[in-house]
C-alpha cells in the first residue's frame, strides 16, 4: 500500500486520474485567489474566507489520498468526477450563503467545477447538479431576504434575476455537456470497434485460414527475424519441413472435409508441443514448417522425433475406422552467412530423403560446403 501511496505504477488509468486531480486542485487554487479578491473587498469576511481555504485544502488532500491509495478504485466510477464537483458546489454554496453582497457575480464560479463534468458525466447527471444548485441558490437568497427585512427590492430583485441567469446557463450547459460527453463515449466506442477490426484483419493476414497457425507470410517473416538474430548476436536456429504422408489418398478416398480435418488436428497438436519461443506454421498444402529458437542440427532431431510420434498418435475413427496418418521431416541448421531460403532448401531436400527412404521418419540436412 506504501509503495502504490506513493507512485501509482504503471496504470496508466490512474496515472491519467491522478492529471485530472491537478487539474482540478490548480482550478481549486484559482477559486481561491477569486474568493480571496472578494475579501479584500470585504465581500467575505476573515473568518469565512480562512473557513473556505481549509475546506478547499481538506477536500483537495483527500481526494489525492483516495487517488494515490487506489481506494478510488472501489467505486464504480474511478474517476470520482461526480463527488469532486459535489464537494466544488458545496463549498462554493457555502462562501455564497455567508457572502455580504455579490454573491451573484461569485455564483458564475459554478461554471468551473461543471467543466470537469463535461467528459464523464451523462445529460442527466449534469442537470441534476443543476437542480441541486438552483434549489440551495434559492434557498440562499429567500433566506438572506427574510434575515434582512430592510432589504433594498430592488436588490433583491437582482438576486432573483441572477438566480434566473445563472439557473438557466447551468441548465443549457448541462444539456450541451451531456451532447459532447455522448459523442466522447461514441467515439471511444467506435475507436474500441476500430481496434478489434484491424485486430482481427492482423490475425487473418498472420494465420491460416484453415489450420489457425501461422501462414508462410508470417514464417517468412520469422524467418528473416532469425537470420538477422543469428548474424548479429552469434546464435542458432534449425527449420523443419514436414509433410502429411500420403496425403493426396485421403482426400481422394475419404473427401476433402477429412484432409480439413486432419491439417487442423495435426497442426494444432504440433503446434501445442513446441516451444513458446518456436513458431509453427503452414508452409503450403499438407507442407508445415517448425522454426525452433536456439536449436542446433542435432537437438532438432528430438524435435522431429517428437513431432513424428505425435502424428501417429492421432486418431480420426471418428472419419473412418482405422484412419491414421504420419509424417516425414527434414531438418536443418541456419549456417550464416547462407539466406534463410538456402536453409528452408536444405530442410526440403531432407524431406525429400525422408520420404524416399520409406517414410514416417525424419533426415537431418547436410551441412553446407564452404564458399
Amino acid at each position: 500500500m506504501t509503495s502504490r501511496f506513493i507512485n501509482p505504477g504503471s496504470d496508466q488509468n490512474q496515472s491519467l486520474r491522478l492529471r485530472r486531480w491537478t487539474m482540478a486542485a490548480g482550478a481549486s487554487g484559482m477559486v481561491l485567489a477569486l474568493f480571496f479578491a472578494a475579501y479584500l473587498l470585504n465581500v467575505l469576511d476573515r473568518k469565512v474566507f480562512l473557513t473556505t481555504v481549509l475546506l478547499t485544502l481538506g477536500l483537495v488532500i483527500l481526494f489525492y489520498t483516495l487517488f494515490r491509495s487506489n481506494l478510488n478504485l472501489r467505486f464504480r466510477d474511478a474517476s470520482l468526477t461526480l463527488p469532486q464537483i459535489l464537494a466544488a458546489t458545496l463549498v462554493i454554496l457555502y462562501v455564497l450563503s455567508q457572502s455580504k453582497a455579490g454573491h451573484g457575480v461569485l455564483a458564475l464560479i459554478y461554471m468551473m467545477p461543471f467543466l470537469f463534468g463535461v467528459f464523464r458525466l451523462t445529460t442527466r447527471q449534469l442537470l441534476g447538479l443543476t437542480a441541486f444548485v438552483a434549489v440551495s441558490y434559492a434557498v440562499i437568497i429567500g433566506a438572506q431576504g427574510i434575515s434582512e427585512a430592510g432589504l433594498d427590492p430592488d436588490a433583491f430583485n437582482r438576486n432573483v434575476l441572477n438566480w434566473i441567469v445563472l439557473t438557466t446557463v447551468l441548465a443549457y450547459f448541462s444539456v450541451m455537456g451531456g451532447y459532447i460527453s455522448r459523442m466522447r463515449r461514441n467515439l471511444s466506442d467506435s475507436k474500441k470497434t476500430l481496434e478489434a477490426a484491424l485486430l482481427r484483419i492482423e490475425n487473418m493476414a498472420a494465420r491460416d485460414e484453415l489450420t489457425g497457425v501461422a501462414n508462410r507470410r508470417s514464417l517468412m517473416d520469422v524467418l528473416k527475424q532469425q537470420k538477422n538474430r543469428v548474424d548479429r548476436y552469434g546464435k542458432t536456429f534449425s527449420v523443419l519441413m514436414i509433410d502429411i504422408d500420403h496425403f493426396k489418398r485421403i482426400n481422394d478416398t475419404y473427401g476433402h472435409h477429412a484432409g480439413d480435418v486432419v491439417l487442423r488436428s495435426f497442426a494444432n497438436t504440433a503446434a501445442a508441443s513446441l516451444r513458446d519461443t518456436d513458431v509453427f506454421g503452414r508452409y503450403g498444402g499438407e507442407e508445415f514448417l517448425a522454426i525452433v529458437e536456439q536449436t542446433a542440427l542435432d537437438q532438432s532431431s528430438v524435435v522431429a522425433a517428437r513431432l513424428c510420434e505425435l502424428a501417429r498418435t492421432l486418431v480420426f475413427d471418428e472419419l473412418a475406422s482405422g484412419l491414421r496418418i504420419s509424417v516425414s521431416i527434414g531438418s536443418a541448421e541456419y549456417r550464416p552467412p547462407e539466406e534463410w531460403q538456402e536453409t528452408v532448401d536444405r530442410a526440403d531436400k531432407a524431406l525429400y530423403r525422408a520420404k524416399d527412404g520409406g517414410r514416417d521418419r525424419f533426415e537431418l540436412a547436410t551441412v553446407p560446403s564452404p564458399n
